[in-house]
């Protein structure tokens, strides 16, 4: 539970719910590389990290500023970049494993520790793009493709061909960064997904609709403190991220993270 989320984890997530919560859930931040200058941006998935509001309008309008601007407005560009990857197809998948894998945990620059492949059972998992969603475009890999390649390239016309480094959360880490959101997040995050399908699960509700009171049609709902919150039994997208969190748990806990079973014996006296 407090160690990054692997990749094999990743493309069972993927593969199960939209990819644009999935990827807003368990991606930390971006690290963006410039291969022709080596110039190095880190865009961190936090609204807090934007120093004003006008980074918004970068959201929809961020060519040309995603390295000039990284510093200032952190979370609006990496909204943008998300967005784009999303559109052309990012996602995860699941390889088969030879003799010659080996699970190797991935440093982050800087240091940042990032997931490692998950290899195990005869898996592991990559980032790749969906080659039917990213037709004429430069990037690599390419889902399918049978190739060992991890490290994720794409090619912008605002600055060129880059490399990309997707550092990822713990699921302890998620579920601290839900409780920091719910009291700094937007009022509506509809236009922060760029996918039809993520958009129309949020309509126009905040990425977590929680609401003070404990009324009728609640999908979930907990006193705490002395008051009661209530997730909307309408909230499809914020019970979907319940539901993550739930899968993501189970998903990181080992046989020997549980209590061993008692031994029990029965005679007949």
């Amino acid at each position: 539970m407090l160690s990054p989320i692997d990749l094999k984890t990743v493309a069972f997530l993927v593969g199960a719910y939209p990819r644009e919560p999935v990827f807003f859930s368990i991606v930390e931040s971006i690290y963006v590389r410039r291969k022709t200058t080596g110039e190095l941006v880190r865009l961190v998935n936090d609204p807090s990290r934007d120093q004003d509001n006008t980074c918004l309008e970068l959201i929809g309008h961020g060519e040309g500023k995603l390295l000039s601007e990284a510093k200032r407005c952190s979370f609006s560009l990496f909204v943008n970049l998300m967005g784009r990857l999303t559109n052309v197809g990012l996602t995860a998948e699941l390889q088969k494993s030879t003799s010659a894998d080996k699970p190797a945990a991935a440093k982050g620059a800087k240091g940042a520790a990032t997931s490692s492949d998950g290899a195990s059972a005869g898996f592991h998992g990559r980032f790749c793009f969906d080659p039917t969603r990213s037709l004429g475009v430069a990037f690599r890999p390419l889902c399918g493709d049978q190739s060992k390649t991890v490290q994720l390239t794409y090619r912008f016309a605002d600055v060129g061909e880059v490399e990309l480094l997707l550092s990822l959360r713990s699921p302890i880490g998620v579920f601290n960064y839900f409780g920091r959101l719910l009291n700094n997040q937007p009022l509506s995050w509809r236009n922060f997904y760029f996918t039809n399908q993520a958009r129309d699960l949020i309509q126009d509700e905040p990425f977590l609709n929680i609401v003070r009171g404990h009324g009728l049609g609640c999908f979930a709902s907990i006193p705490y403190a002395g008051e009661s919150f209530c997730v909307p039994e309408s909230s499809k997208h914020t019970a979907l991220l319940l539901t993550l969190l739930l899968h993501l748990r189970n998903l990181n806990i080992q046989p020997s993270d549980l209590n061993s079973a008692f031994t029990v014996r029965l005679s007949n006296s």
